[in-house]
């Protein structure tokens, strides 16, 4: 029994255990062979001979070619992960930081990612998985994402600051490294603490998993276990901010100029909320200021000469 063509032609051929049948197997003359193992994706040429017929010297009996396979890998393995880390949305400022209730994502040079590398029976890599070969896409991926911080806990102080997430529609950039290995990149999935009333806590680094629960490919080769990714994020800063408008007075003849502060929650002293002097992203238009009555209209917001806060010019009402 010999391996001759095999397929993919640009592959590497595999081994064929149990390639040679000893006469003393056969019985009323022929044998079923049940542990024959192909160490490779695809499919190979299968010939058989026996030489030597009869223990005839010269009488060699050569069967046709047939083609055996396709072949798919015995097993996939998760062989390699990098946590990757996370980045602030707001980057314009002294000090980078995020809102609570904000999107924030991945370092777009640091994503998280895995590898899957496909193994024949005896644990080596197949590695014919490649290009055409190779049955793995996102969708073969099965991920739950967080839905709570792992240490941060709300104003309660009992229960995990609560989060979103929702995976980019784009889900992984697939790399094909080649050798039986296959490397899934995550895209710019969304998380968004959410900000409610246990969410107004002093500042904090997220602590947030990815968990994948299964890869499974086209052909239903999968792997076992669970992979938890826990991207980095010690260089994001969370704050619970707010705006605070103060109150003003004067003549309803005349435009009103009132003044407004982004503020952060942090328990510094006996100050629970401080200017965000470091905010640089931040914007409020006109449009966004509902004056009531309704004939007053916000027509003007200008930064002063304090950082982090802000003048709202009010039309005088009309009469």
């Amino acid at each position: 029994v010999s391996a001759a063509g095999f397929t993919p032609a640009t592959g590497v051929p595999g081994v064929l255990n149990n390639g040679a049948l000893l006469q003393a197997e056969f019985s009323g003359g022929s044998f079923n062979v049940v542990d024959l193992q192909y160490t490779e994706v695809g499919s190979f040429t299968l010939q058989s001979s026996a030489l030597n017929f009869l223990g005839v010297p010269g009488l060699d009996i050569v069967g046709d070619d047939i083609i055996v396979g396709r072949f798919t890998p015995a097993s996939l393995v998760i062989s390699t992960t990098t946590d990757g880390e996370f980045d602030n949305t707001n980057i314009a400022g002294l000090v980078a930081y995020t809102y609570v209730g904000q999107r924030f994502s991945y370092d777009p040079a640091l994503r998280p990612s895995f590898e899957v590398t496909a193994l024949n029976a005896y644990g080596s890599p197949t590695l014919n998985y490649t290009g055409a070969w190779a049955k793995l896409t996102a969708a073969s991926v099965t991920l739950s994402g967080p839905t709570a911080d792992n240490v941060a806990l709300g104003a309660d102080g009992l229960t995990l600051m609560a989060v979103s997430y929702t995976q980019d529609p784009a889900s992984f950039v697939i790399n094909d490294l080649g050798g039986g290995t296959i490397e899934f990149v995550f895209s710019d999935d969304d998380f968004v603490y959410s900000k409610d009333s246990n969410s107004q806590v002093p500042p904090f680094n997220p602590q947030l998993d990815l968990v994948i629960n299964d890869v499974t490919d086209a052909d239903t080769i999968t792997n076992s276990g669970v992979t938890t990714l826990t991207p980095d994020g010690t260089s994001v800063e969370m704050r619970f901010g707010r705006l605070r408008m103060e109150n003003a007075f004067g003549s309803e003849l005349n435009d009103l100029v009132m003044n407004y502060h982004l503020e952060f929650y942090d328990l510094i002293g006996t100050t629970p909320f401080w200017t965000r002097h470091d905010d640089a992203d931040t914007t409020v238009f006109p449009g966004d200021i509902t004056a009531v009555p309704g004939n007053t209209a916000a027509t003007a917001i200008n930064p002063t000469l304090l950082p982090g806060k802000f003048d709202i010019t009010l039309s005088a009402p009309l009469v």
